[in-house]
Order: structure tokens, then C-alpha cells, then sequence
């Protein structure tokens, strides 16, 4: 790894972090659910993709910031006791012998252990147990972890946007109907149903309680 540019192993965490963010958070499933509801609106100009998000960010936030924090106060502390930065560490790791090698490895699960402690209380029993026996049992409990609480996420992403669309899709069905028996163009149904969408959202307050039951559901089971 000497020949390694100075720059690869900061990018290669900074990538690493995206993806953490990415499936290890709340991030993925509000993203998905929010995307299906603003597509389900019909017009995208009401909800830019950046809103979506921003607010997809938010949700991860409130969810692992506890989580974030405590693991950022153990590689303080790390860092602090050996007088070095984890880059630095990981860029010697050729130089040391196997059993220092486990040691780090090992550092790394302590420091890891809060947010792995997130992602066991957010994991669906089928799936970690679906992820225990595909991934090798040498693979770090995070990484495990990690994997079923991605697959966990995802499939509730789809039942939550499957629950929030049917109403909806009844809504187009209605105008769809009464434009049928008015006699009225497909637009003026269309226009109508959006309306109606729109109405019924602003009705529910549908972004604070989407962002609201999600960030509880992750603090029911053990969240932040």
C-alpha cells in the first residue's frame, strides 16, 4: 500500500460514508417512500427531488444521530490513545502481522458498536437470520448487520409505498369515472385528481406525519 496515492484511502471512506448513509440509515426507505408519494402526485414541479432529499436526510438524522455521535466519541478516543489517525492506521496495515491486523479490525467493531447496536433493533429476525447464513462467520457483526438491516429497509420501503398509493389510485380511479359519465376529456380527470391528491395531503399534513411515523418507528424498536 506505499504506492498508494496519499488521496485513495480518504476517498475510499468517503465513499464507504455515502453508502453507511445510504443503507445504514433511514435514508434509503424514506427516500423510496417519498419518491413514490411525489410521483403518485402526478406533477413533479410540486415536490422538486431535492425536497425529497432533504427530507430523506433529515428522518436518517433524527434516527442514528445518537447512534453517530456515540461512535464518533470512541474513534476520538481511539485516535487520542494512539496517537494516530484511523487513515494512517489503515494505510499501515501491510506492515503489521496478522494478529495486529485482528486487533484493529477488532477496535474498529468497539468503535462501531452503537450504530451495529441500531441496526440489530432494526432488523427483521427472517432477514438476519438471512444474512447470518450467507455471510461467512468470520465477516464482522457490523457487516452482517448492515446487510439485513439493508434488506429490512427495502422491504418495508415497498409495503409502506404499496399502503400509500392505494388511496391514490382510487382517487384516479373516481375522477377517471365521473369524467367517463360527464363526458369530460382524460385532462380535465387528470387535473382533477391531482387536485384531489393534493387536497387529501394537505388535509393529512402528509410530509410531518410521513417524517414523524418513520423517525417513531425507529425509536420504538430502539432507535436513537
Amino acid at each position: 500500500m506505499n504506492n498508494i496515492p496519499p488521496f485513495v484511502v480518504p476517498a475510499l471512506l468517503a465513499a464507504v460514508g455515502t453508502a453507511l448513509l445510504c443503507c445504514g440509515t433511514a435514508y434509503a426507505k424514506t427516500w423510496i417512500v417519498l419518491a413514490a408519494v411525489r410521483s403518485a402526485i402526478g406533477i413533479h414541479e410540486l415536490l422538486p427531488a431535492i425536497a425529497v432529499h432533504t427530507m430523506a436526510l433529515f428522518v436518517a438524522l433524527a434516527t442514528v444521530g445518537g447512534p453517530a455521535l456515540q461512535v464518533a466519541e470512541r474513534v476520538h478516543a481511539q485516535q487520542t490513545a494512539l496517537h494516530c489517525t484511523w487513515p494512517q492506521r489503515l494505510a499501515q496495515t501491510d506492515q503489521l502481522p496478522m494478529t495486529a491486523v485482528q486487533d484493529r479490525l477488532c477496535t474498529l467493531d468497539h468503535a462501531l458498536a452503537p450504530w451495529t447496536a441500531f441496526l440489530a433493533a432494526n432488523t427483521a429476525p427472517d432477514e438476519a437470520a438471512r444474512a447470518e447464513g450467507l455471510l461467512d462467520p468470520s465477516t464482522p457483526p457490523w457487516i452482517r448487520h448492515w446487510v439485513g438491516f439493508t434488506w429490512t429497509e427495502l422491504s418495508e420501503a415497498l409495503l409502506l409505498v404499496i399502503v400509500l398509493l392505494l388511496p391514490f389510485y382510487a382517487v384516479d380511479v373516481v375522477a377517471a369515472l365521473l369524467a367517463t359519465f360527464a363526458g369530460l376529456p382524460a385532462l380535465v380527470a387528470d387535473r382533477a385528481a391531482t387536485t384531489a391528491k393534493v387536497l387529501l395531503l394537505v388535509a393529512v399534513g402528509a410530509w410531518g406525519a410521513l417524517s414523524e411515523g418513520l423517525i417513531l418507528g425507529y425509536v420504538m424498536r430502539g432507535g436513537p
